[in-house]
């Protein structure tokens, strides 16, 4: 057993430990509504050094609205409100960079109470690859009903074609050739 309860604490900790520096993916803790702590990955994701981290509210790393319209600032106080009461949230969210570069991420936020105060540790998991693959998916649809609505317009018009040549076949004939000429 990786965890005994001799051991259970300390490598508890290393392995927190190791998870919060080593992990590809954003951690920060926010205390009092800001960051307190942060790892590599936010930095390397906010393109900012953790002492320009540290301090900063949420509502810096996010734009005015969401890509559903909300404002983000009203949206973000629905999910911080459910991870402090119901202990965690977890939502697709487009943060951005100080210089306002978007990030689409994957966030999970986790009331912890640390030093006696309720706290927010915040994980951020990068959605901008999958944001990649759902824009060319969805232009693959489009094209794919461009296609489709191009053919079906294409079916009706030599069905029309058609139609109007079996007309003129059922036709009786013109003895002077003259059918279709107007003034005659």
């Amino acid at each position: 057993m990786l965890f005994s309860r001799k051991t259970q604490k300390p490598l508890r900790e290393m392995a927190a430990e190791f998870i919060f520096q080593n992990s590809p993916d954003a951690y920060f803790v926010l205390d009092g509504g800001a960051i307190c702590e942060c790892n590599a990955a936010m930095e390397e994701f906010m393109g900012q050094p953790r002492d320009q981290l540290i301090g900063i509210t949420p509502d810096r790393l996010s734009p005015e609205r969401q890509p559903d319209g909300r404002p983000s600032s009203e949206a973000a106080v629905g999910h911080i409100n459910d991870a402090l009461t119901k202990g965690s949230a977890r939502f697709e969210w487009v943060h951005q960079r100080l210089d306002g570069t978007p990030l689409p991420m994957a966030v999970t936020l986790l009331r912890a109470d640390l030093d006696g105060r309720p706290m927010l540790i915040c994980f951020w998991r990068d959605l901008r690859d999958t944001e990649k693959l759902r824009q060319s998916e969805k232009a693959a649809r489009d094209q794919a009903a461009e296609v489709a609505a191009a053919e079906s317009r294409s079916r009706l018009s030599r069905r029309r074609v058609s139609k109007a040549r079996e007309g003129r076949s059922h036709c009786p004939p013109d003895p002077g050739g003259r059918r279709g000429l107007s003034g005659a």
